[in-house]
């Protein structure tokens, strides 16, 4: 994945922005990977601003495929953001599902 070469700086210099660009690109597409990632970014505010509200969001994606991790980090979030907070963080998380599904409803079709 694109987004961890820079962001690891795998035979390349680390480029946090670089890193966002593609782990977004790869996360609105349903890469669950780099919406982990992402999330993580956005907790430790590498590479950007620490935003918990935004991490909430790529977190929930991924919590629910499965990924246990993404739950600790989901329920570490809900205890520091408003209900609003996580009401719009749920919404938005939601959006981005339901645009994935239908990208690949629509590239299914052909």
């Amino acid at each position: 994945m694109l987004g961890s070469t820079y962001h690891f700086g795998n035979g390349i210099p680390i480029d946090y922005k670089q890193a966002i660009h593609w782990y977004t690109k790869a996360a609105e597409q349903g890469h669950a990977r780099a919406q982990y990632n992402l999330g993580t970014m956005y907790y430790h505010g590498t590479g950007m601003p620490q935003n918990y509200a935004q991490a909430y969001v790529w977190f929930t994606l991924v919590a629910v495929n499965g990924n246990d991790e993404a739950r600790e980090y989901q329920k570490t979030l809900a205890g520091k953001l408003s209900p609003e907070q996580l009401r719009n963080g749920q919404k938005r998380a939601l959006e981005i599902q339901s645009a994935i599904e239908k990208k690949a409803l629509q590239t299914s079709q052909w």
